[in-house]
């Protein structure tokens, strides 16, 4: 394996280490670097690639997503100084990786793949635009930014607005949406 190989980091979601899901997915976690979707990953990216496995504590709440974006950007600096990254996450794991790519000082990340990632915004009552939790300046970091998702997705779309973690809001309506409009999209909470 030569030194420009793209690397490329999994980051499960919230709840990921509980034993519900273990059982699930057959003691074998989709997250883990020789599972079938890493698998699938690896012959569907076409050129030689190294995936690791980011775990975090999958907790649901934004200081534990903030702890482990800034975790996960650590681990890039510290592992891939020269080698292209790539990053797909996966529900709250989406949210991870766009946390981690908006605290990178020396470069960005090549792509972002968001498998169910709960877009969370939030609102205020003066009708000011939405403050968008994680996007930061993402956007104009990375080339590629995949966001994909399923709209009969109900825990994506609407139980995220129920138990999105994010303690610290003021007066603030919690606000999720499948896709991310960009920053300075107005529109209201029953949109």
């Amino acid at each position: 394996m030569t030194s420009a190989t793209d690397i490329i980091y999994v980051v499960h979601g919230s709840h990921a280490h509980s034993w519900w899901r273990r059982i699930a997915n057959g003691g074998y976690p989709w997250w883990r670097r020789w599972s079938l979707f890493c698998s699938a990953v690896r012959q569907a990216f076409g050129r030689e690639c190294e995936i690791r496995e980011f775990r975090w504590s999958g907790k649901n709440s934004d200081v534990a997503r903030l702890k482990a974006g800034d975790d996960l950007a650590r681990a890039i600096e510290r592992d891939s100084p020269q080698r292209p990254v790539h990053l797909i996450g996966h529900s709250h794991g989406g949210n991870v990786a766009l946390v981690a790519v908006n605290r990178l000082s020396r470069r960005g990340v090549e792509s972002v793949v968001l498998l169910a990632n709960p877009n969370i915004a939030l609102l205020d009552s003066r009708g000011q635009p939405p403050h968008w939790l994680y996007w930061g300046h993402a956007p104009e970091c990375v080339a590629h930014i995949w966001n994909l998702y399923s709209p009969e997705d109900f825990v994506q779309g609407r139980l995220v607005e129920w138990f999105h973690g994010v303690s610290d809001r003021g007066r603030k309506i919690v606000l999720a949406r499948q896709r991310y409009p960009g920053m300075n999209q107005n529109f209201s909470a029953s949109a």
